[in-house]
């Protein structure tokens, strides 16, 4: 009788081993899945994020592009009328120097 009792308890010891490997098992499937699910969700949220960004990334592209070519025009401008007012102050210091230091 001993020996039928201690083979039912080892009997029971096994399947309520199966039973808490099972439970185990069934609660790494499901954190695998919620975790899966939840990567793909935050995936998808950042892609239609930056679909939504990428609009506005290229209007402010074109936006610092033009502010730099207005800025390199303006720079050119002013480099080209300094240019202009040095050759003038050059010619009229000729002008000045021929017409007082040179021998007529």
């Amino acid at each position: 009788m001993k020996k039928v009792l201690a083979v039912f308890a080892s009997y029971h010891q096994l399947k309520r081993t199966k039973y808490c490997y099972k439970e185990m098992a069934w609660k790494s499937h499901t954190h695998y899945l919620l975790k899966t699910s939840w990567e793909r969700w935050i995936k998808m949220c950042e892609e239609k994020e930056e679909e939504s960004l990428e609009a506005r990334t290229q209007k402010a592209r074109r936006h610092a592009a033009r502010v730099m070519e207005i800025k390199a025009f303006n720079l050119w401008v002013e480099f080209t009328g300094q240019q202009r007012k040095e050759n003038r102050q050059r010619l009229l210091a000729d002008r000045h120097y021929r017409a007082t230091a040179l021998p007529k």
